[in-house]
């Protein structure tokens, strides 16, 4: 019993991790239970760190954990990742099986935002989406109605990604379902249409993403925002250079 606890504590922690955590989620009972898993193959000391013996066991360990002791497990991970200096995206995977929802979902923003920044397409979209179906979830378990700018905003920055990864037919999709929750009031309808803008251009649909931009630069002038009616004029004079000049590349 002790064995197989401390193997989840392993597992939970990732495919590596400092001997020191483990020692720090564990008990000292199943930490007595280490030289055990040596023997039989399941855990390897690299150093002053644990390593499971392969990924397919990590997985299969880690899924067959009960629910609630994963999830008891992952938020008391979080705590001392955190303190360990790990990085955003462990701290996110972390927050996000713990089932905290708040830390979770600022941490994937965070994750998605770094991501996007460095070029990284898929790992934006995992995080963006990850987030998305976060907040669904809770906005139907709590009927908190915050959240639902959280869903607005994880939806626009996943279409971004999407589109950035090259899968614009995703990203059309993900950003006309929250275009609807978005309201006219508020700037970030302001800009999914212009981002809906760029996903039509990028599919060679110029008819909709300049209708798109006329309805982007009708909600921008109608708020005062100087800065997404000065991106829906240069948008627009791109597409109409477009016109004259096909091999002009609109997502640049």
């Amino acid at each position: 019993v002790q064995a197989r606890r401390l193997l989840q504590v392993a597992c939970v922690l990732g495919d590596r991790a400092p001997l020191d955590w483990v020692r720090a989620l564990a008990r000292d009972e199943e930490l007595a239970a280490l030289p055990s898993l040596q023997r039989g193959g399941l855990l390897v000391l690299e150093g002053a760190d644990v390593v499971v013996c392969h990924p397919f066991v990590r997985e299969l360990v880690e899924s067959s954990t009960p629910a609630e002791h994963r999830k008891q497990l992952h938020a008391a991970s979080l705590q001392i990742v955190a303190s360990g200096g790990a990085p955003l995206e462990v701290r996110a995977e972390h927050a996000w099986r713990a089932g905290e929802p708040m830390s979770a979902l600022l941490l994937l923003e965070q994750m998605g935002d770094t991501a996007i920044r460095r070029g990284d397409g898929p790992a934006a979209v995992l995080a963006f989406r990850r987030g998305l179906e976060l907040a669904r979830r809770e906005l139907l378990m709590t009927g908190e109605t915050s959240l639902d700018r959280a869903i607005v905003t994880f939806s626009r920055k996943l279409g971004d990604a999407m589109d950035r990864a090259g899968d614009t037919t995703a990203a059309d999709g993900v950003l006309r379902e929250a275009l609807e929750l978005a309201s006219p009031a508020d700037r970030e309808r302001t800009n999914m249409l212009l981002l809906l803008s760029r996903v039509a251009a990028g599919r060679n649909r110029q008819r909709d993403a300049t209708r798109f931009l006329g309805q982007a630069l009708e909600l921008a002038s109608r708020q005062k925002d100087k800065a997404s009616e000065a991106r829906a004029h240069y948008a627009l004079g791109r597409l109409r250079l477009a016109d004259d000049d096909p091999r002009t590349d609109l997502r640049a």
